[in-house]
């Protein structure tokens, strides 16, 4: 018969345990060379990209390397300039810009070139030069089509002046000044046209920049309007770094999330939205663990992943050392289409090596069963001790929402209808002969929370009626098992 992906690894065969709740590891082979602070990609056609960043010693790179879904071999190519400390700006044509980057190894200097980077053809191309040198800069495109860019980590000069570049034409031209001299900030673009500019490092080790700045490409100028993240507490700034994924940044209903730490005055850390259409923050996760209970081990999370095709699943990367030296890598979730509660995996990845320097994006195998997060590259002990370590952490597989096309004659399990549904559904199944049947519904953590049917039925089709007065909106899943043979599919409860 033919395998049914299911929600948990083997949930055919439902036990609920901690291996099944937990987060995987799927190896990959090592890279052609250590790296470091890459910059990500993922591509439609199935691409993964580490760019750039530095190998061991500091040295900066100007290759790119890639994988494709269950590939044993990474492909190469080399960019038109070294691209250690480099933003990126990702473009509505699936192309992205690479903006700037350090002239030297070891840190020191800024470049003004930029470069387009065709990921899914393997090769990039000069871009138009930037009238200020900048490493350390960020960008986003604008709703004209124009590239707006700003921030600099070596010149005052740079960090607080922008610039626009205008992809059509080649032609940049410099924006009015920031209210605040910044280093890699982060950028939301805005439904009216303009962009949204918060968070962004201290320029030469000064503090984390909290103002939130808008853009408006009227006028070119920046107008600061507000001082801090959140009104209640001034100490918290955006966590953004190389590597991140900026392309699954972005919820269903268009807005985007981030995460936030809190750094001068204690420790905390929260996940936002940024509404591109009413400029609003939104805490929807007040608080994420400093510490795990009972061992003490300090959590550093790095930023919010969202898998749009199951419900705007927000995944939370999760890392920390024990004491023998080994790093652990966890991923808590939610599903914000219904809820903001954080389900903790019972288990984790286990490394060597410090993924938290690595370049990181969604993954999707080619069979879309899963979401995960790749990771590539990372670090030993410091910024010099690149290592060419690449992973998935996978997280779980999804229910597929199966047609029997491949089923065993007769063993069919049909969408619940309606869905979604409040407060009943109807499910009908159908058995190619006389024998035993379980009807079970699981939650998103793969926990059994009821069984809809259980018992003796005949050959044929059957009908149950399933109340779900009792429980919370949300998604469930529902498998039905007979003779060896099982079916799952997924329905939603909204209240």
């Amino acid at each position: 018969m033919k395998t049914f992906f299911s929600f948990f690894v083997a949930i055919s065969m439902m036990v609920v345990s901690t291996s099944a709740q937990g987060v995987t590891k799927q190896s990959l082979p090592d890279m052609p060379f250590p790296r470091m602070n890459s910059q990500t990609v993922a591509t439609s056609s199935g691409l993964y990209l580490a760019i750039g960043g530095h190998s061991s010693g500091f040295t900066r790179m100007n290759t790119v390397t890639s994988v494709a879904h269950n590939d044993s071999a990474w492909a190469n190519f080399t960019l038109t300039d070294f691209r250690d400390a480099t933003g990126i700006v990702h473009l509505s044509d699936s192309t992205c810009l690479l903006i700037g980057g350090m002239s030297s190894d070891l840190g020191v200097g800024q470049l003004s070139t930029t470069e387009r980077v065709y990921p899914n053809l393997l090769q990039s191309a000069a871009g138009p030069a930037l009238l200020n040198a900048r490493t350390m800069a960020n960008g986003v495109q604008l709703a004209n089509g124009k590239v707006l860019v700003a921030g600099c980590w070596y010149s005052d000069v740079a960090a607080a002046v922008g610039e626009v570049i205008d992809l059509a034409t080649n032609q940049v031209t410099l924006t009015g000044n920031l209210n605040q001299p910044r280093a890699y900030p982060t950028f939301v673009p805005t439904s009216d046209g303009g962009a949204i500019m918060f968070g962004g490092w201290g320029v030469y080790g000064g503090l984390f920049s909290g103002a939130v700045e808008e853009y408006n490409p009227a006028t070119n100028t920046f107008t600061k309007i507000r001082d801090n993240l959140f009104a209640d507490d001034p100490d918290y700034r955006v966590v953004t770094d190389f590597g991140e994924d900026m392309q699954h940044k972005k919820l269903s209903n268009g807005k985007y999330v981030f995460l936030a730490r809190k750094f001068q005055n204690g420790e905390g850390w929260r996940v936002f939205t940024v509404d591109p259409v009413t400029k609003q923050f939104e805490v929807i996760v007040p608080s994420l663990p400093i510490s795990q209970t009972g061992t003490g081990f300090t959590y550093l999370y790095l930023s919010p992943i969202i898998d749009t095709r199951v419900n705007d699943l927000v995944m939370i990367p999760q890392i920390w050392t024990d004491p023998q030296g080994k790093n652990h890598v966890s991923i808590p979730f939610f599903f914000h289409q219904f809820t903001s509660t954080i389900v903790f995996p019972v288990s984790d990845v286990i490394l060597d090596h410090w993924p938290y320097y690595s370049s990181r994006s969604l993954y999707i195998t080619e069979q879309q069963q899963y979401s995960g997060i790749i990771f590539m590259g990372g670090n030993l002990t410091s910024n010099f001790d690149a290592v060419p370590n690449a992973f998935i952490a996978q997280l779980w597989t999804h229910a597929g929402v199966d047609d029997g096309s491949g089923a065993i004659e007769g063993f069919t399990l049909e969408q619940n209808y309606p869905n979604p549904f409040n407060p009943s559904t109807v499910i009908k199944f159908s058995l190619p002969n006389q024998g035993n049947a379980k009807l079970t519904l699981y939650d998103v953590t793969g926990k059994e929370i009821a069984v809809i049917a259980d018992g003796m039925f005949e050959s044929g089709n059957h009908s149950v009626n399933f109340d779900a007065t009792g429980l919370t909106s949300g998604v469930y899943f529902y498998t039905l098992s007979s003779n060896g043979n099982s079916i799952t599919k997924k329905m939603t409860v909204i209240k």
